[in-house]
């Protein structure tokens, strides 16, 4: 397993990686070099990077940690503190935030400009000045909202395209 697992491009180790049972990842770990794990940890998202280092054992976690890069390593620390199954543990750091005031077109810009360090960009979150959530609105709909639309609000009270709403007929006397 140890060899064909080295001959595995980058991503696919990873993913492979991922999908392994907490004893097959630990022996498998005791086999490769350090650069090699360490290839597999950073292409790993860190939401599942943390699930890993969660499952492992303590004493191989924190060998883990400490061939992480310092960035890395702060912020797997960080998201090894919320607790399990918790949003905080789940949700990945990388995603793309917007803010309630920006046009449509300055938010399209930032999300061309941002969305390629995102793992996901099917939905954008928009954040105050503090970073606090306000809302989550699906791609789709930033793509399909009116050009040069500004709002000092929040970006649910610009009027996104929706589907029209059903009338009921009233039945005939």
């Amino acid at each position: 397993m140890t060899l064909v697992f080295r001959l595995l491009p980058r991503e696919l180790a990873a993913e492979v990686f991922a999908e392994l049972e907490p004893e097959k990842a630990e022996a498998l770990l005791r086999h490769l070099s350090i650069r090699k794990i360490l290839e597999v940890l950073l292409e790993l998202p860190p939401d599942e990077r943390t699930d890993l280092l969660e499952e492992l054992p303590g004493r191989l976690t924190q060998k883990l940690l400490n061939i992480l890069p310092p960035d890395e390593r702060q912020e797997a620390l960080k998201l090894l503190g919320y607790p399990e199954n918790s949003v905080g543990r789940l949700m990945t750091p990388d995603y793309v935030a917007l803010k309630p005031y920006w046009s449509i077109e300055a938010a399209l810009e930032h999300i061309r400009r941002f969305g390629h360090d995102a793992e996901t960009v099917d939905m954008v979150y928009v954040v105050d000045e503090g970073w606090h959530l306000l809302d989550d609105i699906p791609l789709r709909r930033v793509i399909l909202a009116p050009r040069g639309r500004r709002s000092r609000r929040s970006w649910t009270t610009i009027s996104w395209p929706s589907r029209p709403t059903p009338t009921r007929r009233r039945p005939s006397a």
